[in-house]
């Protein structure tokens, strides 16, 4: 698959007329859990928002400085403009966008082996 485009198309909509459109989420930051060893994962990269088109942002920030490890950031935390909601299924308001996980063990016990073996050869 490439990344270069095949078609555009082009759409004018009216400033106050109802738009649904898909937005990226841009993470803000540096989470105080990956200052004690986790990982911020973006589990959701956009989201679609229903509104008039003139209130719906181009991209939504989610400030993760303040996540420890195994904190989330749930849509429901998540200040839109006052026209503006979600439109997305019923499930996805159960789903975390972002987690700060705790590093995973076997990333560090291959780590370890590697060194080893590393060590045993030289």
């Amino acid at each position: 698959m490439s990344q270069t485009p095949k078609h555009v198309s082009f759409h004018v909509v009216e400033r106050d007329e109802t738009s649904i459109s898909k937005i990226p989420l841009i993470l803000k930051g540096e989470a105080e859990g990956e200052k004690k060893g986790g990982v911020v994962v973006l589990m959701v990269k956009q989201i679609v928002l229903r509104g008039p088109a003139q209130d719906i942002p181009d991209h939504l920030e989610l400030d993760v400085t303040s996540l420890k490890v195994n904190d989330k950031i749930l849509p429901s935390e998540i200040q839109l403009p006052e026209s503006v909601t979600f439109h997305e299924p019923e499930g996805f308001f159960d789903q975390p966008l972002v987690i700060c996980q705790p590093k995973q063990k076997e990333e560090e016990e291959v780590s370890e082996v590697c060194n080893e073996e590393v060590k045993t050869e030289a």
